[in-house]
């Protein structure tokens, strides 16, 4: 029996791939934290503006106002959670996509190079009498970047 093991965080910061996930993730965050900034900045003028007009406005004008300015900030965290929504969700499917993708090269890895198994690091707590296992994820993290490099 020939076992091995891959360092799965070290897999996501050190492959091309694992790479490209973690920009293409922190571009989306980044443009989506500038337009939620935007609408809050916009939402911060707009209560200050209201607060200056507060003593010449009629009771009426107060309510109008209130309500006008709370459907904005309800408008906000519509946006605020649709937005975190999109980042799960794209964060997942990367997530899930990269690692297809390391199942994939690490099954040809492992007939190639006759292992009977190849687990996460994480998962390994304890092996005995057994042949000690065996870090492979130098040799996944270059076939997934030749696999991905040829695409």
């Amino acid at each position: 029996m020939k076992l091995g093991y891959v360092d799965m965080s070290q897999i996501a910061s050190e492959s091309d791939r694992g790479k490209a996930v973690t920009k293409s993730l922190k571009a989306k965050s980044e443009k989506l934290g500038t337009k939620l900034q935007a609408k809050e900045k916009q939402l911060e003028k707009q209560k200050s503006a209201i607060e200056a007009k507060l003593e010449t406005m009629s009771p009426k004008e107060r309510v109008a106002k209130q309500k006008e300015f709370q459907k904005k900030v309800e408008e906000y965290q519509k946006m605020l959670r649709s937005s975190n929504q999109e980042m799960q969700d794209m964060q997942e499917k990367e997530t899930e996509d990269l690692l297809k993708l390391i199942k994939k090269v690490a099954a040809e890895y492992a007939k190639a190079n006759g292992y009977t198994a190849i687990l996460t690091k994480k998962e390994m707590l304890y092996a005995a009498d057994i042949p000690a296992p065996k870090d492979v994820t130098d040799e996944i993290v270059a076939l997934l970047n030749k696999e991905t490099g040829s695409k």
